[in-house]
């Protein structure tokens, strides 16, 4: 799986599993009510976008140093 796209689902959370989709390039949350990013996400060493526009996140992980491909983070429109 190499692009998942739940955005507009009015998801509360992110299931921590999520870092073991290793192969994915693109992810979009936006525009759902995520108020945290688990710390899994940073196990995403190929994703080249992550979006995350228009969510109350209050808690990001404290390191995202796995994400070695990232080049787009959109976080227009979060708390």
């Amino acid at each position: 799986l190499k692009y998942l796209s739940l955005g507009g689902n009015e998801l509360k959370t992110i299931p921590g599993d999520i870092g073991l989709l290793s192969a994915l390039e693109y992810l979009d949350f936006s525009s759902n009510k995520l108020t945290a990013i688990p710390s899994s996400i940073a196990h995403l060493g190929r994703l080249i976008t992550l979006g995350l526009s228009d969510n109350p996140i209050r808690i990001l992980p404290e390191k995202m140093d796995g994400l070695l491909s990232l080049q787009n983070l959109q976080l227009s429109r979060t708390s």
